[in-house]
């Protein structure tokens, strides 16, 4: 579970699940306000190196 913070606050939570033999995240879940949730995972992929979400 990782939090969804606009600036310094919490405005919700996601559940994400990398999965390393396919290169693939995936949401699980998500809650609260997750209209800039596509930028993080876009974020959180690169990082990972996760060729697709």
């Amino acid at each position: 579970m990782l939090p969804i913070l606009v600036g310094d606050r919490l405005v919700g939570r996601v559940e994400p699940l990398f999965d390393r033999k396919t290169g693939t995240l995936r949401v699980l879940g998500a809650w609260g306000d997750t209209s800039r949730l596509d930028e993080a995972l876009d974020s959180l992929a690169t990082f990972l190196g996760a060729e697709r979400i």
